[in-house]
């Protein structure tokens, strides 16, 4: 898997109109734009991961700075971020095997728990499209 590498200070929430920041409490320690998912037990935001379950891989945005378990993180759920990293234009991206990457869809693996976080519509700017799936893939 070749996830994407992400530089967090560069990692830049949107300002457009359809801009969606939330808030949210941390589980444990992330950097900024790191896939987020919400834990059903404790309602706390950790790593996403496509390789844990179906609960793990439900992203429900992107962070925007960086804290540790306990701490108040903002992240966005809409709109179009400047994500730090190098990405193709026109590629879906979802969480990758490893908590709290991004991996393109070319890169999903067989039995990888599967949500669309987004589509790259420059090579820095990713627009989130989040679609929460919990399928796993089933490819041969």
């Amino acid at each position: 898997m070749a996830a994407i590498s992400v530089t967090a200070a560069s990692v830049l929430p949107g300002t457009g109109s359809d801009t969606v920041i939330q808030e949210g409490t941390l589980g444990e320690t992330v950097t900024a734009g790191m896939p987020l998912y919400r834990k059903i037990s404790d309602s706390k935001l950790y790593k996403a991961d496509g390789n844990a379950s179906a609960e793990a891989a439900a992203v429900v945005g992107i962070s925007i700075g960086g804290g540790d378990a306990g701490q108040p993180i903002k992240f966005q759920s809409g709109g179009t971020y400047t994500a730090g990293a190098t990405l193709l234009p026109g590629m879906v991206y979802l969480p990758g095997l490893t908590a709290g990457t991004i991996i393109p869809v070319t890169d999903l693996a067989n039995g990888q728990y599967t949500c669309v976080i987004g589509i790259a519509t420059t090579a820095s700017l990713m627009k989130l499209g989040i679609l929460q799936c919990g399928i796993v893939a089933a490819i041969s």
